[in-house]
């Protein structure tokens, strides 16, 4: 075997090797969830979403600014194709912000402009942390989309949950999931 057709057969087994640790489930928890865990945040979250690869993903969908930025750091998906789960990770300066509210303000800017608008909000407690939670509604698409948002240490988090359409081509109602969005950012934290 000459040296050319050693280095494409070790990067054939590089790459088999890298997909079959991406794609191995994390192990269950005693409570019957999986932990998230990566790029400083985690929480826990429900057996029936299982995680999916960012750059797999940001490949097919050819999202180039996501591979150039590397913010979204995880993409949870339910098994009955119900919704999907997208993490997030920012510097605070990236929203050209000097606290929460600058954030959360941004945000709401960014939303305004992009033809959405917040049906609620409300900040809650998890693990220490002020979790700001926001019910939003896209006039261009007719779907809503529920944001958790956490700053700790210059860091921004965004949980974003968002609907999909099922197998039966039916939205599925993000108010009947919105408690178990909530189950979820309840535990959070933030290193």
């Amino acid at each position: 075997m000459n040296q050319k057709h050693a280095v494409i057969l070790l990067g054939a087994v590089l790459i088999i090797l890298l997909l079959a640790v991406e794609f191995t489930a994390p192990p269950t928890n005693s409570n019957g969830t999986r932990t998230f865990s990566n790029g400083g945040i985690s929480f826990e979250y429900p057996q029936d979403l299982s995680e999916s690869s960012v750059l797999l993903d940001q490949i097919a969908t050819l999202d180039f600014e996501g591979m150039l930025h590397g913010n979204t750091i995880g993409n949870l998906i339910s098994e009955d194709a119900g919704y999907n789960l997208q993490v997030d990770r920012y510097s605070l300066s990236s929203f050209y912000a000097n606290s929460t509210q600058d954030v959360l303000d941004e945000e709401k800017a960014e939303l305004k402009d992009v033809n959405s608008s917040v049906l609620s909000e409300n900040t809650t407690n998890a693990n220490g942390l002020a979790v700001h939670e926001m019910l939003v509604y896209s006039n261009d698409t007719d779907q809503k989309t529920f944001f958790a948002i956490v700053v700790k240490d210059q860091r921004v988090c965004i949980l974003q949950f968002n609907p999909l359409l099922n197998g039966n081509a039916e939205q599925s109602s993000i108010d009947d999931l919105v408690p178990a969005f909530q189950k979820i950012v309840s535990t959070v934290k933030v290193d």
